[in-house]
């Protein structure tokens, strides 16, 4: 079951300045029994439809109210029905049909349209004027594939004939629902109380495998059993855009992406590791650099400056007897070979490792 947003452009009533026939026809009085059968045919199908416009006609909703309310209410598709004009004053031309999509590239409303457009261009019997791209308010807006139908110009005497018979308005309706389910995929129920006071089903198909889980689908696209790109795994899954958004919140459970828990931390070290780290180098220059690099917090890391300080600070008698120690284990070999590899290995700065060298000599 998917969920439908569907509105008759405009208003009825006079609530709309202009959109009418030159014989003063609304174009909401032909959008709104385009609407209403289509609706019904969704509807009977097993589809959610929530009508955006008012469907008394007395009032004209505010483009952003619909597309707000679509959006919030999450629908996987919006379809706006209109009609067309040119003017204001009678043409005898044929003039036809024509669905807009958003300027720019729409892959999913660009499906939608070339599934609804031209099984209602073949219900009116009008003139193909083809999928055409404009910048719309409803195809803007929206967050899901939408799209704008135009079924035929109101100042056209010859298309206004045919709007005006209230059987080519059922049928462009229950076209455009057809084209809305082959898109979303499901069988066809047309409502049919004149004929049989049931129902007539179309387009059958041979029953379906049982339908998978999310966990299913979820570790199905974690082994990358459907390709890369949201848009490209939910056509592979078959799903609609609202049972997609379930799938990737439970991929992105399963791979603890979002999660509450902390990743297991490393031991800390201890503020002499780290302040030998920082007078072997191992953080690079400047104080705000070394603290991002060690990872830990300024009050932390002026505890770790006091005891490079400290261990680079001036000779006191302490510090002459570990002069000494250390220049004992230099001459016994424990620091290998070179006075930057020595001073490395003992964890000095060079000011503190030309004491140790001082002391070296004199000792040997």
């Amino acid at each position: 079951m998917a969920k439908v947003a569907m509105c008759a452009g405009h208003g009825g009533s006079g609530s709309t300045a202009g959109k009418r026939t030159p014989a003063g026809e609304y174009e909401w009085n032909f959008n709104n029994k385009v609407v209403i059968e289509a609706i019904a045919v969704l509807r009977a199908s097993g589809h959610e439809v929530f009508r955006l416009d008012d469907p008394t006609g007395k009032t004209d909703v505010p483009l952003k109210t619909r597309t707000d309310r679509a959006n919030s209410w999450g629908a996987d598709i919006y379809i706006s029905v209109h009609h067309n004009a040119m003017g204001t004053t009678w043409r005898d031309a044929e003039t036809g049909i024509e669905t807009f999509t958003q300027n720019g590239s729409h892959p999913d409303a660009e499906r939608l349209a070339a599934a609804v457009h031209p099984l209602y261009v073949k219900a009116m019997g009008l003139r193909d004027r083809g999928v055409k791209k404009a910048n719309l308010h409803i195809t803007r807006e929206t967050k899901m594939p939408a799209i704008l139908t135009e079924g035929g110009f109101m100042d056209s005497r010859h298309d206004v004939a045919v709007m005006r018979d209230d059987d080519k308005l059922k049928a462009q309706g229950e076209a455009i629902a057809k084209g809305a389910i082959a898109y979303l995929g499901g069988e066809v129920t047309i409502p049919n109380d004149t004929k049989t006071g049931g129902i007539i089903v179309e387009n059958k198909p041979a029953p379906k495998p049982s339908k998978k889980s999310i966990a299913q689908m979820a570790d199905e696209v974690i082994a990358q059993k459907h390709g890369n790109g949201h848009d490209n795994r939910r056509k592979s899954l078959g799903i609609s855009a609202v049972e997609y958004e379930k799938v990737r919140a439970e991929v992105n459970r399963k791979s603890g992406v979002g999660s509450s828990k902390p990743a297991p931390s490393k031991p800390k070290k201890s503020i002499a590791q780290m302040t030998t780290e920082v007078i072997n180098n191992q953080h690079g220059n400047g104080h705000d650099n070394r603290r991002r690099s060690l990872g830990i917090s300024a009050a932390e890391y002026d505890k770790v400056r006091a005891e490079v300080n400290r261990r680079a600070g001036g000779v006191t008698k302490s510090s002459v007897n570990s002069v000494d120690q250390m220049a004992r284990e230099v001459i016994a070999g424990k620091h290998g070979n070179g006075h930057e590899a020595r001073r490395k290995s003992l964890g000095i700065s060079q000011a503190q490792y030309n004491q140790v060298r001082t002391r070296v000599n004199q000792l040997a």
